[in-house]
């Protein structure tokens, strides 16, 4: 009974076979997949930020923390008002801080960029298959690459 649908007809049953649009079936497949690649790209940058260990609204000042790191960073005299805020609150030094700041700033650009890269890859794949087969045979797993290859790049 899985591949059509019984009826009863002058007394007998008859079976009407389903008819399935393989494209709306490869589509909808290849939206879920999407959404598989997306979640896993955005988990491995959570996990590597530790999002979880940190609230929102301080994650909020992450951009704002990076380009003044940056600013300064081209240019000791630029103010950091953030920054400088951060540290007197914290209480260390905040030329410290504003290289801390930097430092993680360049990291994440880095990082963003790998997966960034390996998700457009996986979209890439997705893009191009033609069959279910295909597109369920794309498994999305991210990585960075050792010290060597990132030096190497």
């Amino acid at each position: 009974k899985a591949n059509g649908k019984e009826r009863f007809v002058n007394g007998k049953f008859v079976y009407e076979q389903i008819k399935v649009d393989i494209q709306a079936v490869i589509s909808a497949e290849k939206s879920a997949k999407l959404a598989e690649i997306n979640q896993k790209a955005q988990a491995f940058i959570n996990d590597l930020a530790e999002y979880d260990k940190t609230p929102a609204f301080e994650r909020d000042t992450w951009s704002i923390q990076r380009e003044e790191a940056k600013a300064w960073f081209a240019d000791k005299t630029v103010a950091t008002p953030t920054l400088d805020l951060i540290a007197q609150r914290r209480g260390v030094p905040v030329e410290l801080l504003r290289q801390k700041a930097y430092e993680k700033a360049m990291a994440y650009q880095t990082v963003a960029a790998i997966v960034a890269g390996q998700r457009q890859a996986f979209e890439d794949r997705l893009n191009a298959a033609e069959t279910l087969e295909q597109v369920q045979a794309i498994e999305p797993v991210y990585s960075l690459p050792n010290q060597e290859e990132a030096m190497n790049e």
